[in-house]
């Protein structure tokens, strides 16, 4: 019934366009647009369920701002942080005995879970607790990525005294923040183990592989020096021989680290990460073969640099 009423509007609009004048005239068309016009909007109005004809012109709908969205934080990605997984220990097992003042190397492997690279120079492992059985209270941890494993080993000596020892390390970033698990180092003393055969490490300086005397760097510029060295002795450098900082502006993170064994006659380079200091000027920092119970032999080995400006000596960038 909806759609009659236009149509029979529209009938009517023709006939009476076509009648409403003279016929020499013809047909009025501004009426007849008028009408067709009326027509037009009866029959969008009666359309099912208000749809519009087509057509028919629509008028366009205000203008809405847009309302601003806060922005939302990215999320920490997982695992960001530093974290440590212990492994297995690579030497002296709990319970381990040895004579008194027995020098041995306590070695751990660890896993870097965490999603941050530990960085050579940055990152130590720190005695936190137990007995003082190293004569350093940390060493360096290795440059390793997430996933990778570590080997970290620290030199140690057996005391003088009889008894139970246990000696606590963990991992340490350069501000002194604490992570992964403790591991631990403990041994039993007693003189009735046998003693193992005395060796005094005995060095001899071969070459300044990096950083020659007098190399220039900027306030705070961080650089490696590596020493060449030879074992002029008659017998292997223990597993815990040391270098270890005795004189001077000690430039390096640690005071000291291990050399490793040697056999007589073997070359080792042995390398530290060190930082400039801030003030101009020039600077020596000096460092020498120990045993691992921090008894020092032979010459001592040096590096030596300007800070600042200076009309001698290469410049490292």
């Amino acid at each position: 019934m909806k759609r009659i009423i236009p149509i029979s509007c529209l009938c009517l609009a023709l006939l009476v366009a076509g009648c409403g004048g003279d016929a020499s005239q013809g047909i009025d068309l501004e009426a007849l647009q008028a009408i067709l016009a009326a027509a037009a909007t009866a029959t969008a109005q009666a359309a099912p369920g208000g749809a519009v004809a087509a057509g028919t012109p629509i008028a366009p709908s205000p203008t809405v701002a847009a309302t601003p969205v806060p922005a939302v934080p990215a999320a920490r990605a997982e695992g960001s942080a530093y974290d440590a997984r212990f492994l297995v220990d690579l030497s002296v097992p709990d319970g381990t005995v040895l004579p008194p003042g027995t020098a041995f190397v306590k070695g751990w492997r660890l896993e870097n879970c965490g999603g941050t690279t530990w960085v050579w120079g940055d990152l130590f492992l720190t005695h936190i607790g137990g007995d003082a059985l190293s004569p350093e209270p940390r060493f360096l941890v290795h440059e390793t990525a997430p996933g990778e494993m570590a080997d970290v080993k620290v030199a140690m000596a057996a005391p003088a005294e009889p008894g139970e020892y246990r000696s606590v390390w963990q991992a340490v970033t350069a501000e002194g923040t604490r992570f992964g698990p403790p591991v631990h180092a403990s041994i039993v003393v007693s003189e009735d183990a046998p003693p193992p055969a005395p060796c005094i490490p005995q060095a001899g300086f071969v070459a300044d592989v990096t950083m020659p005397d007098d190399t220039r760097v900027d306030p705070g510029q961080r650089f490696v020096k590596t020493w060449r060295l030879r074992n002029v002795g008659e017998c292997a450098w223990p597993e815990g021989t040391l270098l270890r900082y005795v004189n001077g502006e000690r430039l390096a993170p640690v005071t000291a680290t291990i050399l490793g064994p040697v056999l007589s006659g073997d070359t080792v380079d042995v390398s530290l990460p060190m930082t400039s200091p801030q003030k101009a000027g020039a600077y020596t920092s000096y460092w020498q073969v120990c045993d691992a119970g921090g008894d020092c032999h032979g010459a001592p080995l040096y590096v030596r640099i300007v800070v600042g400006k200076s009309v001698f000596g290469p410049v490292v960038k």
